[in-house]
């Protein structure tokens, strides 16, 4: 009998295989093999790959995944050029693509992730490379998605002066018109450098994630007086800004919810719209609690791209 700890043991030693390489290390037919990891992989401990070698799938363990770029080269002339350029894009619109480009997308299921987001009414496909994090695809999104207006206006949204690049998840407050810009007379006042959320605001305990943090704090009484369940919790910035994965009571069970929570004055339409994408990767119904109010801008989209989406002010 063919002990599968071993297999496991070879596959984690070589990387990605197929079930001819493995035969003279087990001192066994592929054909055998064949069906001992295709067993292993019904228990998910590895995952058969659509690509193949020789004819036959590789076979690598949940943590190989990265290796699987090693093996683009099996791939036919036309899915290669698309896998390599899916990787330099990392996201992609499918709306966009050449139809070839769309057939090439679908072969590559190794390398290329559908992702299908709603916006109002309508349902939109984009393509994200397989290593790239729901997170980042999620903003990446979100930036394909602005609204055109913001886009042709003649405003940017920007950091205080000392600091001229955008924020990369395009929550900026301030907004300054393009061209001559006035000098300040006082002295630029050096920036207070954010503090960073450290290891101890992430204590786990058999309670569930303890997180010191004031803002965190007053969320959870918002949840308890709502019973609303806590399933996971993450910090993003000190005191203004969390995302939760909640369990909501309704009529007909609990209800899973992302919830993104902001302490800012003013919520704008970016801000529903990295919201809305990231409920969207989850494939959950997006909670939004903030301490502001909406925009004028912010208030249209929601009623026109980001239906479903509820909105809850809190007092600070």
């Amino acid at each position: 009998m063919i002990d599968h700890e071993k297999v496991i043991e070879i596959i984690r030693q070589k990387g990605p295989i197929v079930p001819s390489q493995l035969a003279p290390i087990i001192k066994e037919n592929s054909i055998i093999l064949g069906a001992v990891l295709s067993s292993l992989a019904a228990q998910k401990k590895v995952v058969i790959s659509s690509l193949k070698v020789g004819g036959s799938p590789l076979y690598y363990l949940p943590s190989q995944s990265a290796q699987l770029e090693g093996f683009t080269r099996y791939l036919n002339e036309k899915d290669q050029a698309s896998a390599i350029m899916l990787k330099e894009k990392k996201v992609m619109r499918e709306s966009d693509m050449t139809p070839l480009m769309r057939v090439c997308m679908k072969n590559i299921k190794d390398f290329a992730k559908p992702l299908e987001v709603k916006i109002g009414d309508r349902s939109e496909i984009f393509w994200k490379y397989y290593l790239v994090s729901d997170d980042e695809a999620s903003k990446m999104i979100s930036s394909i998605l602005e609204p055109a207006h913001l886009k042709q206006t003649g405003t940017v949204q920007e950091k205080p002066a000392a600091v001229k690049q955008h924020e990369a998840d395009g929550h900026q407050e301030e907004s300054v018109e393009i061209g001559d810009k006035k000098e300040s007379a006082e002295p630029e006042k050096p920036k207070k450098r954010e503090k960073k959320p450290k290891e101890e605001d992430f204590i786990l305990t058999k309670e569930g994630p303890q997180i010191n943090d004031a803002f965190h704090a007053k969320l959870l009484d918002y949840f308890q007086e709502n019973k609303i369940t806590v399933k996971e919790a993450k910090l993003l910035k000190r005191n203004s800004e969390m995302d939760y994965l909640i369990e909501v009571p309704s009529a007909v069970g609990s209800i899973e919810y992302y919830c993104k929570a902001k302490s800012k004055k003013t919520i704008n339409e970016g801000d529903l719209a990295t919201a809305f994408v990231r409920g969207q990767v989850m494939k959950h119904p997006v909670l939004f609690i903030s301490t502001g109010s909406l925009t004028k801008r912010a208030e249209e989209m929601l009623q026109k791209e980001f239906k479903g989406m509820k909105i809850i002010k809190v007092g600070k």
